[in-house]
């Protein structure tokens, strides 16, 4: 006969298993059930978050260290179970995330923000980090160019944008038909078919009286 053990929450007698493990429990299990512990947990959420912070804050190492090592064995079957409870479960997460969001925009703008950049800067990098025609280096004047004009029908199907950055770094920055360029460039390349500085002397703007 399996063994058994009766929840002091619900007074339930139930495998053993239905019972987490305590060390310093008697038998090796804790005295209330799963079941109980979650509910209990459902109905206190402000005692449950100030206890995982204490928690985190003495053991954040093994706690992370032991979340990324059951990871790389289970990656797959993480991966499925999390995409599994996405579908059942869209419409709660989609309401949780506007909820969240109308309570925190002022963060949530922040933090887009930021992840923009960093993604930015993540492409101006991997793309040479400077104007391929003239040699600009501030990011905030370069931005990716389609080397054979082609950037109106490639942005219908891959976005503007940050969207269009993430296609990138995802395709992993594909050289074949882009590149880095200033806008100067980019707009004398989309308007003329040529920039200038591929024909004239780099300072021929300069010696003309035009400062650009």
């Amino acid at each position: 006969m399996a063994a058994t053990k009766v929840c002091k929450e619900c007074g339930d007698e139930k495998p053993l298993e239905a019972f987490a493990i305590g060390r310093g429990n008697k038998g090796g299990r804790r005295p209330r059930c799963k079941a109980c512990v979650t509910q209990w947990r459902r109905e206190h959420p402000e005692h449950m978050s100030a206890e995982w912070r204490r928690h985190y804050e003495k053991h954040g190492d093994r706690v992370r260290a032991r979340a990324n090592a059951y990871y790389q064995d289970n990656s797959e079957a993480v991966r499925a179970s999390v995409a599994a409870y996405r579908a059942e479960h869209l419409d709660e997460i989609r309401e949780k995330q506007r909820f969240h969001h109308a309570a925190n925009k002022d963060r949530a703008k922040a933090y887009t923000a930021a992840s923009r950049a960093r993604l930015k800067a993540e492409v101006i990098a991997a793309y040479g980090g400077a104007c391929a025609c003239c040699g600009e280096c501030r990011p905030q004047f370069l931005a990716i160019d389609h080397i054979y004009g082609d950037g109106k029908q490639d942005r219908r199907g891959r976005g503007i944008g940050s969207q269009f950055y993430a296609w990138l770094r995802a395709s992993g920055f594909p050289r074949d038909r882009y590149q880095l360029l200033c806008h100067n460039c980019n707009f004398a390349k989309g308007h003329r078919g040529e920039c200038p500085h591929r024909s004239e002397p780099r300072d021929a703007g300069l010696s003309a009286g035009l400062l650009f």
